[in-house]
């Protein structure tokens, strides 16, 4: 079993190399920003990130978590029965033909207590149990039967951005209980689910997700990434090796933008010469980008030195740019 998943492994990155030029990397020298195609409903707003050159994109051969356990391919359960220290691990049993990528902030909702992803990683397929880190989203449960996961897309960008600071465990479960009282969410566990099916959440969520699903079927093939605000702030960026690969993820991170519009967004009015700025620090060379996705303003996700995936966190403004 070892030699094929050492086999499969070499046939992945041998495909991903093949695809993708040896010195591609996601930087302003191989991206168009769309400042003339931005789009927004109410307090959110999009701006699109295109790839110049066709030949950039990468053959899909990753398999989103969503997609897997909607096929049924990918099972997630518990580690293990009621003891504390399962609460950190889930299961996670890739029986696709394909690696799966689990990525920091997605959320599974069920277990004995709802999880969030606690870093991303990438699942060969196999026939044995594979564990991966999570933080829990439910503080007032724990219970003796197990209930199956549902995938529920990526949590609001103020839990990713706490996550990214390896927040404890009781600052996120604060973070929850802050947006439950905000948004007159009843939950007798604390579930941070809960905030989006409270009745007011999910009618706006749901017109949003409406609005930027549509709209986003009309952006151009060589879109790879957009760029998200609300009120003074850059909400994040969401940034992919192809078009394809963004696709695949666009339902998970829609629905964190969305959520945190909704609940505590407000009119855009950020300024151009900020985002600018933003992206010319996140995007200006891969050295620069190192540093400045390792200062706590986002992450990289790579594979044979190619990035694959790419975020940048939320904030208001930047100080002028400074050597690293």
């Amino acid at each position: 079993m070892l030699k094929c998943i050492v086999f499969w492994w070499s046939l992945f990155t041998a495909v991903a190399g093949a695809a993708l030029p040896a010195r591609a990397q996601l930087t302003s020298a191989e991206l168009t920003i769309g400042w003339a195609d931005q789009f927004g409903l109410n307090h959110l707003m999009a701006i699109p990130i295109y790839l110049q050159n066709p030949a950039f994109h990468w053959n899909k051969t990753i398999l989103s978590l969503r997609e897997g356990m909607q096929k049924g391919s990918v099972k997630v359960t518990e580690r293990g029965g009621m003891d504390f220290e399962n609460i950190r691990w889930i299961r996670v049993n890739n029986n696709s033909d394909q690696p799966v990528l689990l990525l920091s902030g997605e959320v599974l909702k069920g277990g004995r207590q709802d999880r969030m992803i606690a870093m991303d990683t990438l699942l060969m397929p196999s026939e044995k149990d594979q564990y991966v880190p999570v933080v829990c989203l439910e503080e007032g449960r724990w219970s003796k039967k197990e209930l199956p996961f549902s995938y529920q897309g990526m949590a609001n960008t103020e839990l990713r951005l706490m996550l990214a600071k390896r927040a404890k465990q009781t600052k996120i479960w604060n973070e929850i209980n802050f947006q439950v009282d905000r948004t007159k969410t009843k939950s007798k566990t604390k579930a941070y689910t809960a905030i989006r099916k409270q009745k007011e959440n999910a009618v706006a969520i749901q017109q949003y997700m409406q609005y930027f699903e549509k709209r986003m079927d009309k952006l151009a093939s060589n879109t790879n990434g957009l760029i998200f605000l609300s009120a003074n702030k850059i909400l994040g960026v969401e940034l992919f090796a192809s078009a394809e690969l963004m696709r695949e993820y666009q339902q998970g991170f829609l629905i964190s933008y969305i959520e945190s519009a909704v609940i505590q967004g407000g009119k855009v009015r950020i300024s151009k010469d900020t985002v600018e700025l933003y992206l010319k620090n996140m995007l200006r060379d891969e050295q620069w980008q190192s540093y400045f996705l390792n200062s706590n303003l986002g992450r990289s996700y790579q594979i044979e030195s190619k990035p694959i995936y790419m975020t940048g966190y939320q904030y208001e403004a930047m100080k002028p740019e400074e050597k690293p």
